[in-house]
């Protein structure tokens, strides 16, 4: 499900923080700005945080594992896109 219509994240540049949380049966990935700073640099939180994804403009959640599966999947066909090792082909 969508549900706040078109949102479009540019990531490369180090200003989005993607934080990844849930319980049993549910995972969660929340998505944030933040200045910029190293990629792939953890934050490290002092004590667990109890948040809520209406907090951060963009989540995700997952309940199933497949879904998250399928997203993996998704992401490592776009880098090897980027990369030069899959090309696309239009519909003629």
């Amino acid at each position: 499900m969508i549900s706040n219509g078109s949102i479009q994240m540019e990531f490369g540049t180090g200003d989005i923080s993607i934080g990844v949380g849930g319980l049993k049966g549910c995972g969660m990935l929340l998505f944030e700005q933040q200045k910029p700073k190293e990629i792939g640099a953890p934050e490290i939180w002092d004590s667990v945080k109890m948040v809520s994804s209406e907090e951060f403009p963009v989540s995700m959640t997952f309940s199933c594992e497949e879904s998250i599966d399928a997203f993996i999947q998704a992401l490592l066909m776009a880098k090897r896109i980027m990369k030069g090792d899959v090309t696309l082909r239009l519909p003629s």
